[in-house]
C-alpha cells in the first residue's frame, strides 16, 4: 500500500508540472498523449493494423517505441547532444516518455524541462528553433497579461447631458436587417429637464414605414 500511495504521489507531481508549464497548450497535450501511450508511432498503428512492421525508419535494429522514437534511437540522441548540453551524453535508460519526464523533474530546472519537452514534441526542430519558439511564446503571454484590465479599474459609464433651457436633445441609434430589407431607427428626444418629447416627424421613408412611439422602421426600395 505504500509503495501504490508512493507512486500515486509522483503521478499528481508529474500532471501538477506538466499543466503547469509555460509552453504551448499543444505541447502540454503533447506530453499528457506522450505520458500515455498514445501518440501515432509505429508499435501503436502495428496494433492497429494500419502499418505491416514496427521498425524504427531510422535505426532498424529496434522498433520504433515512443521512447525509442523520442529518446533512444541514435537520430534522436544526436538531437539531444547537438545543443543540449544538458542532456549530452545522457545516460538514463528510462522506459516511458512519463519516467524520462519525472527524471527531467527531479534534475533540471523548469525551464529546461519545458524546452525538453519541446524538443521531443519536433524532434526534428533544432535547438534554436525550439528555444525561439519559447521565446516568442512567453513574449505573447507578457503583452497578453500588461493588456489586461485590472480588476479595481471601474468600467467607464457615459451620462447623458442635457441640452440648454428651451431647446429638445434628439439621441438617436439604427439598425439594418438586409435580409428582410428593413432599417430602424430609435430615437429619443428629451427637454432640458430629461422630460421625453413627442418623437419628431420623420421624412424621406417610403409609405412602408411604421412608427411605435419613439421608434420607426421602413422598407428599403
Amino acid at each position: 500500500m505504500a509503495a501504490q500511495s508512493s507512486n500515486a504521489r509522483k503521478d499528481q507531481d508529474v500532471w501538477k508540472h506538466l499543466w503547469a508549464m509555460s509552453v504551448p497548450t499543444a505541447v502540454k497535450n503533447f506530453a499528457w498523449r506522450a505520458c500515455h501511450e498514445v501518440l501515432p508511432i509505429r508499435v501503436n498503428l502495428k496494433k492497429r493494423k494500419i502499418v505491416e512492421v514496427a521498425t524504427c525508419p531510422c535505426y532498424e535494429a529496434a522498433e520504433e517505441t515512443l521512447i525509442h522514437a523520442i529518446w533512444a534511437c541514435p537520430a534522436a540522441q544526436d538531437v539531444w547532444g547537438s545543443h543540449l548540453s544538458y542532456f549530452h551524453k545522457c545516460s538514463w535508460v528510462v522506459l516511458s516518455f512519463r519516467e524520462l519526464f519525472a527524471k527531467g523533474l527531479q534534475f533540471f530546472p523548469r525551464e529546461i524541462v519545458e524546452l525538453m519537452t519541446v524538443v521531443a514534441q519536433h524532434p526534428d526542430e533544432t535547438y534554436r528553433g525550439a528555444l525561439k519558439s519559447l521565446e516568442v511564446y512567453r513574449m505573447c503571454k507578457q503583452i497578453e497579461i500588461i493588456r489586461q484590465p485590472s480588476m479595481e479599474q471601474v468600467p467607464h459609464i457615459a451620462a447623458w447631458c442635457p441640452p440648454p433651457q428651451g431647446t429638445v436633445k434628439i439621441n438617436y441609434d439604427a439598425a439594418l436587417d438586409t435580409q428582410q430589407g428593413y432599417v430602424g431607427v430609435e430615437i429619443v428626444a428629451r427637454d432640458h429637464m430629461g422630460i421625453s418629447e413627442p418623437c419628431p416627424e420623420i421624412y424621406g421613408a417610403s409609405k412602408d414605414y411604421r412608427v411605435h412611439g419613439s421608434s420607426w422602421s421602413c422598407h428599403i426600395q
